[in-house]
Formats: structure tokens, C-alpha cells, sequence
């Protein structure tokens, strides 16, 4: 598996970002209202966060799922990821100024 990979440091990555996604599409998904409530969004907001928490927990699935068959020739999910990242972290430094 760690072959797979491409050394420790990339699998051990991989896995901190797999759980990071994974809980946070859960508190996303199935406690919204604790989730909302947590970063003082009103429940306008409750539609967008189970939104967000689906792409991110369709995003923890497949990236359970390429742990265990190995990242050889899924370069688009991984750029998709790359390129999502960078455009929230964009959006939300351009909402915080």
C-alpha cells in the first residue's frame, strides 16, 4: 500500500485528509443544526452546508475507496480536489477582506 503511494509521508497525507473529509461531511450531513449553529449561520444556510457536506462526503468515499486500490490513474479526482481547494481557500480570503 505504501508503494502504491509513492512513500509514507504521501499515504500518511492521504489518510489525515480522508478523515478530515470524512468528519467533516458527517457533521455536515447528519448534524447540521449543531453545525450551523457551531459558526453562527442562520438556518438559511442549513440548504448550502448538506450541500457542501455531500461533495465532501462523495469526496471521502472515493478517497476510502483509492486507499485500498491505490491512486494509479485517478489523477482527475486529485486535481479535482487540488483545483476545489484552491478555489474555497480564494473565495474565502476574498470574503474576508
Amino acid at each position: 500500500m505504501v508503494e502504491n503511494f509513492g512513500g509514507s509521508l504521501n499515504l500518511i497525507v492521504w489518510i489525515i485528509l480522508l478523515i478530515a473529509s470524512a468528519y467533516y461531511g458527517y457533521r455536515c450531513l447528519f448534524q447540521t443544526k449543531a453545525f450551523t449553529d457551531q459558526y453562527g449561520f442562520s438556518d438559511n444556510a442549513i440548504f448550502m452546508t448538506r450541500l457542501v457536506g455531500t461533495q465532501v462526503g462523495a469526496a471521502a468515499i472515493i478517497s476510502l475507496v483509492l486507499l485500498f486500490v491505490g491512486p494509479a490513474g485517478a489523477w482527475a479526482f486529485v486535481a479535482w480536489g487540488l483545483d476545489a481547494g484552491t478555489y474555497c481557500r480564494n473565495c474565502w480570503i476574498y470574503d474576508c477582506k
